[in-house]
């Protein structure tokens, strides 16, 4: 009797086994991105493709103020130092000022696939601390001075607080970039992704769209001639083509602004929060 009531247990707990894995497994829940969870004032996030041909190209989200900025993207770079050369990797620019020797390049030794997509984000607080991320995960925070937000109840002062970017560049004339940024994200405050709101000190949102601005407005800036930048969508940019019209021996380190096609978010100046209200930076 014992050992048929053994057996019979040792049946139902086999098949209670057997039912429990053929249950499916819950799924964990996705993780918010970087841009939902961080405490920064301001963010930039978008899923980046790079391809090109030639020496050198690359991708990459900004923030830019006053003569400062901090880049952080994917670069392929045949002339770079080993172990990066010929390698499509993240690298971090900090530049300080544009005086001689005020730029950091810093390679985070991640290697990428060529072609591949990969969600980058660039978060800043208002005392000029970045930190970057490749999807979702944190990688190393870096401190710039020149990127601190100035408090301010001038208008031109505020409109002049750090402003996010998309660039692609070549190197050199002849070569060719195909930087694509999808799913773009920019967050200043509480503000997210180019949302319309009341230009008013009321705090309140205006039903009348005649009466909504835009608080981030998209600014194209065509540094290279036969760049081309195109706005797929309004989260959208792609910036392709090939490099030319440089100066014998210069390149992008030596002629940064010549050889790069930029998408810049700049303020509503129509929106102007005074210092002192909720909205304001």
């Amino acid at each position: 009797m014992k050992k048929a009531l053994k057996r019979k247990l040792s049946i139902l707990a086999a098949v209670c086994l057997l039912a429990s894995l053929a249950v499916p497994a819950v799924k964990a829940e996705a993780k918010a991105s970087p841009i939902d969870n961080t405490k920064d004032f301001y963010a930039i996030q978008s899923k980046v493709t790079l391809s090109g041909a030639g020496t050198g190209y690359h991708a990459k989200l900004a923030y830019v103020a006053r003569g400062s900025a901090i880049s952080f993207g994917i670069q392929h770079d045949e002339f770079a130092s080993a172990p990066h050369t010929g390698k499509d990797e993240l690298m971090v620019e900090n530049v300080f000022s544009n005086n001689p020797g005020q730029q950091n390049y810093d390679w985070l030794g991640v290697t990428l696939n060529p072609g591949q997509s990969y969600t980058l984000t660039l978060t800043l607080t208002k005392a000029g601390s970045a930190t970057v991320y490749l999807d979702g995960k944190a990688l190393k925070t870096y401190q710039n001075d020149g990127l601190k937000t100035i408090e301010s109840s001038d208008a031109n002062e505020y409109l002049a607080n750090p402003l996010p970017r998309v660039e692609g560049a070549g190197r050199l004339n002849g070569d060719v970039v195909n930087a694509r940024f999808d799913n773009i994200c920019v967050k200043e405050g509480k503000y997210r992704d180019f949302k319309k709101y009341e230009p008013t000190n009321s705090g309140a949102l205006n039903t009348d769209p005649d009466k909504r601005y835009p608080f981030f407005l998209p600014n194209k800036v065509k540094a290279n001639p036969t760049l081309n930048i195109a706005t797929p969508s309004a989260k959208s940019v792609e910036i392709t083509g090939p490099i030319s019209g440089l100066a014998p021996g210069m390149d992008w380190d030596s002629a940064y602004e010549s050889v790069s096609g930029i998408v810049q978010w700049v303020r509503n100046a129509a929106y102007f929060p005074p210092k002192g209200h909720p909205d304001h930076i």
